[in-house]
């Protein structure tokens, strides 16, 4: 993180808590409790960001269920410690709800982004990507970094259990690349 703004690990909790995210995760959608993603302001323009979220507290009980959703928010949240050492002049004292997002397909994207560009408080962001036999060539959805320790973007494919945590300020605007022909699972916190 330190060296490069981004880290990716694979591999980090098991296929079947990827399994099992996923379909909590499409379970909690056909229960109603997704809704269109929001820009600052909570403005909607699915021409800059056409995915649907849910964000979860951990204690909603309309999300009870959620059971494995929430076994990997509580194992990112063991790794603060080892985040706090990394983080200069700042203080991490708490973390964001989990967003749970979904971009369904059909060209769903979100374009190129900060997730902390005015000092809200955010200052690592960790995605984890909940995507069985996910092929990026078929399916798209790939994670497009612009790392300003890079001179060209770098493409990280949304595979299931596969970890990815980046600066959430300046240093690594993003974007998520058009998804096609499937639904793209995410859980992200800050």
């Amino acid at each position: 993180l330190n060296e490069f703004g981004w880290a990716v690990v694979d591999n980090f909790l098991g296929e079947y808590v990827v399994r099992e995210c996923a379909k909590e995760m499409d379970k909690l959608f056909n229960n109603g409790l997704f809704t269109e993603g929001r820009l600052k302001g909570n403005i909607y323009d699915k021409r800059v960001r056409s995915d649907i979220i849910f964000c979860d507290n951990g204690v909603n009980d309309r999300a009870a269920e959620a059971l494995k959703i929430r076994v990997v928010v509580q194992v990112l949240d063991s790794m603060i410690p080892f985040f706090r050492d990394l983080v200069e002049g700042k203080e991490i004292r708490s973390r964001s709800e989990a967003m749970l997002a979904i971009y369904p397909g059909e060209g769903t994207h979100y374009k190129t982004h900060v997730d902390n560009p005015n000092d809200n408080g955010r200052l690592i962001t960790c995605i984890y990507y909940c995507n069985p036999n996910w092929d990026v060539k078929e399916h798209g959805g790939a994670l497009r970094l612009f790392p300003e320790t890079s001179e060209c973007a770098v493409d990280v494919d949304p595979q299931a259990n596969r970890l990815v945590y980046f600066w959430s300020d300046g240093r690594n605007p993003h974007a998520v690349q058009p998804v096609w022909r499937r639904p793209r699972f995410a859980v992200t916190i800050w």
